[in-house]
């Protein structure tokens, strides 16, 4: 139990550092996008999926967010 609560640690750690990483940049960035911006899409998303009503973007931090076309 006690190397489970560890790695969970060290889990929970990660991805903490992770979701500070990404507040950091998006504070760095200019409040507007006008054009494609290839290093915030390749530094922060996994993937993004397109459906008929919204499309879904997965970052890669582990946070989902839909959104309705």
């Amino acid at each position: 139990m006690r190397k489970q609560s560890e790695v969970d640690s060290v889990l929970r750690d990660d991805q903490m550092k992770r979701i500070k990483d990404l507040q950091d940049f998006i504070k760095k960035q200019a409040t507007d996008i006008t054009e494609f911006d290839e290093a915030l899409v390749s530094r922060h998303i996994a993937k993004i999926t397109v459906f008929k009503d919204h499309f879904t973007v997965y970052f890669k931090s582990g946070i989902t967010i839909d959104i309705e076309a």
